[in-house]
């Protein structure tokens, strides 16, 4: 028996206003080392030349937002005004878009497939804020989390409110939120995100005036509350080096919490930090190319193999991208399995003893709606037959 540890070591009407529901989804990429995790890190990788003078923010990432296809939402808090003097050459756009925001004292981060550029401290913790509330919302029923993560297009004129915003996403989630009388008076600018999820939304807007969205489970309403900049997110990992794992942690993130019981590391840090642990612990995914095929005999292990796996609170993209390349080649179209209600984000529990890798997918698949198909050592994971899509209206 093998043993498997750490894997997861007003006036605006609504022909005005819309978030109108897609299919086609944004695509996928490895995500660049020192970018924040998130689905559009293929585009910010892509290679660009900049030159700024004495340019508004507003509008030198309005031309990067334009050119490149790429949602750029610029925090309320943040002088659209100020000018920028800047020159690049031989840089990502990504880069680009970091030293544009470093110019005027603000700092980026990515919620969903939105880049959102606002203060530093604010910044810090906006990712950590999207992932606390859609773990929250996996703990509803599938159809009131569907609302939730169901991918639309999102798109306002000048002078919309935060009030009209909050009233959407309200509609497209058939949930009654909360707290908004928190929320003041304001009138934004124009812009069009694409296609994200209502949760993504109500973060950025919630965001902008120091609160967060939360789920009352009882009740599944959702509540707009104040926004702790330290917040962070709790995470368990089996290690079989506590001790060095920790100090590992300690480097990576001097002002994470991690304590040490037996063979589990309890950490307290921003998601972020989780993703680069995880991405440290496990092995980077093999793009296609780099795949061997699978009729390759070192690729192959015998039907014997059987594995023993502990998991706990653990997002399910993260265990599948520990799963891959470690067990099993997997391959899966996020911009599917998420157009279909399933949230990659969601918690996931596994207990498995002397399991196979077949056993261990559909333990971890069947429960969320995702199902395998397997050709030797390469599996596709997919939406299970009959798991509705959205369609365009």
């Amino acid at each position: 028996m093998l043993l498997l540890a750490a894997l997861i070591a007003g006036g605006i009407g609504p022909h005005s206003l819309s978030a109108a529901p897609r299919e086609t989804a944004p695509a996928g990429a490895a995500a660049e080392a020192d970018w924040p995790a998130g689905s559009l890190d293929v585009v910010l990788a892509r290679p660009t030349s900049l030159a700024l003078s004495e340019s508004p923010v507003r509008d030198a990432l309005g031309q990067i937002a334009k050119s490149h296809d790429l949602p750029i939402w610029l925090d309320r808090r943040v002088d659209p005004s100020r000018s920028v003097d800047l020159e690049l050459s031989e840089a990502t756009l990504g880069q680009a878009v970091k030293q544009i925001a470093g110019a005027v004292g603000a700092d980026v981060a990515i919620v969903g497939p939105i880049v959102y550029v606002g203060p530093p401290s604010w910044a810090a913790v906006a990712r950590t804020s999207a992932v606390a509330f859609r773990e929250q919302l996996a703990e509803l029923g599938r159809a009131e989390r569907q609302n939730w993560v169901d991918a639309r297009v999102w798109k306002w004129p000048e002078l919309t409110t935060p009030a009209d915003l909050i009233a959407l996403v309200q509609s497209s989630a058939r949930t009654k939120i909360g707290g908004s009388e928190r929320v003041p008076y304001d009138l934004w600018p124009a812009l069009d995100l694409g296609r994200s999820s209502p949760c993504d939304v109500l973060t950025l807007v919630a965001l902008q005036f120091g609160l967060r969205a939360t789920v009352q489970l009882e009740s599944g309403e959702v509540q707009l509350v104040p926004l702790d900049p330290a917040l962070t997110l709790q995470r368990r990992y089996e290690s079989n080096d506590p001790e060095r794992d920790a100090r590992r942690w300690r480097e990576l993130d001097p002002a994470a919490t991690v304590e040490v019981a037996s063979h589990r590391l309890t950490v307290d840090a921003r998601a972020e930090s989780h993703d680069r642990y995880v991405a440290e612990v496990a092995p980077p995914r093999p793009s296609p190319a780099e795949r061997r095929p699978v009729s390759s005999p070192s690729r192959r292990r015998t039907p014997q193999s059987v594995y023993t796996l502990q998991l706990k609170n653990a997002p399910l993209r993260q265990v599948l991208d520990a799963l891959d390349g470690k067990l099993v080649e997997l391959d899966w179209d996020a911009g599917r399995i998420e157009a279909a209600g399933i949230s990659l984000e969601q918690l996931v529990d596994l207990d498995v003893s002397d399991a196979t890798v077949d056993d261990i997918l559909e333990s971890v698949l069947t429960p969320v709606g995702l199902v395998h198909r397997r050709d030797g050592d390469h599996v596709v994971i997919e939406p299970a037959p009959g798991n509705p899509s959205p369609t365009d209206e």
